[in-house]
């Protein structure tokens, strides 16, 4: 009897992926997340930018995860007014975005929408000389992540290079 509420007891604590009734058809793969990423990660984004489009259940999940992780936009504190000023005027204007659109956290939102969307996306910093609406001095692209090209495996010009990565360290 004991023995048969103990098997009861794990049975429902358990986790379903561990329960063989429940996984008996399911043959997960053993190789790496890389590996495994890299085969679907174009696949998987393509889907996933579509169904973003056509579904409106899909659009509102990336609203929601871009609203609750960035909301109004994540700020810095500085210790004087000069630098807080210097960087109020960069981050509220549009100087700050390459495309001169968007200000800082339209930039950060549009970042957010694209890791929720597609996995990923890159920043690419631009200098620029520094003017009364740049003072920073500094120009922010936003780059979808199909600007990599993830076939580049192994040594590519003498580094060591991951789904179009440099791998360092």
């Amino acid at each position: 009897m004991t023995r048969r509420l103990r098997d009861a007891w794990a049975a429902l604590r358990g986790y379903a992926a561990a329960q063989d009734h429940r996984a008996s058809a399911w043959a997960p793969a053993g190789g790496s997340a890389n590996a495994e990423v890299g085969m679907a990660a174009a696949t998987v984004a393509r889907r996933a930018r579509d169904a973003v489009r056509n579904d409106p259940y899909a659009s509102r999940i990336v609203d929601l995860w871009t609203g609750n992780a960035v909301g109004a936009g994540i700020t810095t504190r500085w210790p004087d007014d000069a630098h807080g000023r210097a960087w109020q005027r960069w981050a509220e204007g549009t100087a700050c975005d390459a495309e001169g659109r968007l200000d800082l956290y339209g930039l950060q939102a549009l970042v957010m929408r694209a890791v929720v969307e597609s996995g990923e996306c890159f920043v690419r910093f631009l200098l620029a000389p520094p003017s009364p609406a740049n003072p920073i001095g500094l120009r922010l692209q936003v780059l979808e992540s199909d600007h990599l090209d993830t076939a580049r495996n192994g040594m590519v010009d003498g580094t060591p290079t991951i789904q179009g990565i440099l791998a360092f360290g």
